[in-house]
């Protein structure tokens, strides 16, 4: 299994909110375009791509509040990302 290592490093809250929106935003612009532009996809992977857009925006959102609360306290969040990949 190969690795890549996105983020590994130590942020301000408003600063960790804008790392982690962008990453989120890049999937689920993947999946919108995987919508959009693949005339092949069946009923059931359209609705697979939709519901995965609708769960990652809600988790985001939960992350947000949490990351605010901790922007009032004055903390730092800590964020690894690492994508484990193989070729099969």
């Amino acid at each position: 299994m190969e690795k890549l290592k996105l983020i590994n490093g130590r942020f301000g809250a408003v600063e960790a909110a804008d790392v982690l929106a962008a990453m989120v935003k890049v999937k689920t612009d993947f999946h919108h375009q995987k919508i959009n532009k693949n005339t092949a996809l069946n009923e059931e992977d359209i609705k697979r791509s939709e519901e995965r857009i609708k769960k990652l925006n809600q988790e985001l959102s939960d992350v947000l509040k949490k990351l605010a609360e901790a922007e009032s306290k004055g903390k730092k969040i800590d964020i690894e990302a690492e994508i484990h990949w193989k070729v099969v």
